[in-house]
């Protein structure tokens, strides 16, 4: 799947999320959502509502995320089994929980590299899900990004079981 250049606009409601993937990539698959501009939609601008699982890509990239509780959420679920999630060179803004929340990462490759992440007096830049957090192999690079207007600019509670993580500038 492939998205591109959209202006969209939100408004209050049930799971409402600009750009929403309600089953994540799988079995290889390779998504890309890259210069978008969206803005204003409750929960999340971009929203997966499911496992990115399988050895399956993901690139988030470019776009103007605004508003909401979140400017990308997983709703918990996780990014596992050999997957590499790459999410860089975004402007986050204006949301009034985390710029990025995560749930669990399992096995998979995570970078958050370049990106501009300005919250409201929000929680946190960048939140990884506690219950098990980054896990089993699972190798997280967060690099060169500004993080401003939160109380935490990173917040992860485990990094165990063989698992490594940069966090860097």
């Amino acid at each position: 799947a492939y998205y591109n250049r959209s202006i969209l606009k939100g408004q209050a409601g049930d799971y409402m999320g600009g750009i929403y993937f309600y089953y994540g990539p799988e079995y290889g698959g390779k998504l890309t959502v890259c210069n978008n501009n969206v803005a204003g939609f409750e929960d999340a601008q971009i929203l997966f509502y499911d496992d990115t699982t399988d050895a399956s890509e993901v690139e988030i990239t470019g776009n103007i995320l605004a508003g909401g509780h979140y400017g990308i959420w997983t709703d918990g679920y996780t990014i596992e089994d050999g997957s590499i999630f790459s999410i860089s060179r975004n402007n986050i803004s204006g949301f009034d929980v985390d710029g990025i929340n995560l749930g669990e990462i399992w096995g998979a490759k995570l970078a958050i590299t370049e990106n501009k992440i300005t919250g409201n007096n929000s929680s946190n830049g960048v939140f990884f899900d506690a219950t098990d957090g980054i896990n089993s192999g699972a190798e997280v690079n967060i690099a060169h990004n500004c993080i401003v207007g939160v109380q935490d600019g990173v917040d992860v509670e485990k990094v165990s079981d063989t698992a490594f993580m940069n966090v860097n500038q």
